[in-house]
């Protein structure tokens, strides 16, 4: 399955399926997913929620500023660097799993953390409401 658009490069593979899925269809195509190839933030995001084997890709972004340092992060996080494929020089192991399970612990630590942030966050705002209101 490719989306959101058609790669010359697909037409070398005999069945290719194209979609143009929405948010709901983005994340049952991932969800269900044996293996992903991916050259997205998101899809290497939800790629790590789910559990799933993947690559990243580096995008050719044309003229667009280049998001890879986020993708980078995000991998170096949670220590995949390895699935960060750069070029058409890069090895990619389509044998080689990642082990989730020290990934699921840096998962729950990170979840956590934006947890304790959101909640003060919200007690910030509601503190600083309640100042404006009495003065």
């Amino acid at each position: 399955v490719a989306f959101p658009y058609k790669f010359a490069l697909y037409s070398e593979f005999s069945e290719i399926t194209y979609v143009e899925p929405g948010p709901a269809e983005f994340l049952t195509l991932i969800s269900k997913a044996k293996f992903i190839f991916t050259d997205s933030f998101h899809g290497t995001a939800f790629c790590i929620n789910f559990n799933k084997q993947f690559y990243t890709f580096d995008r050719q972004y044309g003229n667009n500023q280049s998001q890879t340092s986020r993708i980078t992060d995000i991998l170096e996080m949670f220590n995949l660097s390895s699935r960060f494929v750069k070029d058409e020089k890069s090895f990619v192991d389509i044998n080689s799993t990642i082990d989730y399970e020290r990934v699921n612990e840096i998962l729950i630590e990170e979840r956590i953390k934006s947890e304790e942030y959101l909640l003060k966050s919200i007690e910030k705002v509601k503190d600083d409401c309640t100042k404006h209101r009495l003065k």
